[in-house]
């Protein structure tokens, strides 16, 4: 027998998706997929996702893009849950409630969790595709490429990232998992950029708040080998909203800086030098 145990469908899509069959949670636990990103096994389990879309029959230009995150027996456990067994894609939809209001989270269509006869358990989430956003280093990238002054528009792209990362911590949540591939930020700069950040599975509220500091920054700085060490550190004072660090928030620069993670990575010290 299967069983829905779970099921949160956005009520502005929700014909959209019963015309397209998604609707039909059983069909797609045995769907084959064309892999964006191959499942990967573990935790006991599988997870995956898939890039398809709503209405493949439409021209091209009206097509609407979604990715479909699916796993099994993909669980986790901790102290806080008591140990039992928890799907990392519940956890990420704790995330996204806790978020829903900042304007920082994909469009979120369908979550759905089941049980089978057999014992197993699964869920999935559809999310829209991000549509006019890239991911940050792509977007350096072309404005080093295009702009011979770029380091006000990078400057203003990593406050935009820094006021993101700020509010989401600002609920109580870090990211646990944070790095620049998990960004992503709007082409359009006018009047500001706009943020979004995926993957929520490791979600979870800290208890210290220099947890956010010495898991998300430190995570996400380390990974951008892509930033210069000044534009790092700007990032830091923008995050921490000053001109200069406190003896408390130069204590945990001085962390970061233990931590390696504001150092430059090669490929940017060849193209600066």
């Amino acid at each position: 027998m299967f069983r829905i145990e779970k099921i949160h469908v956005a009520p502005e899509w929700e014909q959209q998706l019963s015309v397209a069959g998604l609707l039909d949670v059983e069909s797609l636990t045995t769907r084959e997929f064309d892999w964006f990103e191959r499942p990967n096994k573990r935790l006991g389990g599988w997870s995956g996702v898939s890039r398809l879309y709503l209405n493949p029959d439409a021209p091209k230009d009206e097509q609407v893009a979604l990715f479909l995150k699916i796993q099994n027996n993909h669980c986790y456990r901790t102290i806080g849950n008591s140990f039992k067994k928890r799907l990392t894609f519940e956890r990420e939809m704790d995330a996204f409630e806790a978020l829903k209001d900042l304007g920082v989270l994909p469009e979120l269509l369908l979550f759905a969790k089941w049980r089978t006869a057999d014992g197993d358990v699964g869920s999935l989430i559809i999310t829209k595709e991000l549509r006019g956003f890239v991911e940050l280093e792509d977007l350096l990238k072309t404005i080093r490429s295009t702009q011979s002054q770029s380091d006000t528009s990078i400057r203003k792209a990593l406050r935009a990232v820094a006021d993101a990362t700020r509010a989401m911590h600002a609920t109580g949540w870090a990211h646990f998992a944070y790095k620049p591939k998990h960004v992503f930020i709007s082409t359009e700069s006018e009047p500001e950029h706009q943020i979004r950040l995926i993957d929520f599975e490791r979600a979870r509220r800290p208890l210290s708040a220099k947890t956010f500091v010495t898991e998300d920054l430190s995570r996400f700085l380390r990974h951008s080998r892509f930033l210069s060490r000044e534009q790092k550190l700007q990032f830091l004072l923008d995050y921490f909203q000053v001109e200069s660090f406190d003896p408390k928030q130069q204590r945990l620069v001085d962390q970061l800086e233990t931590d390696k993670s504001l150092r430059v990575g090669k490929a940017l010290k060849a193209a600066v030098a």
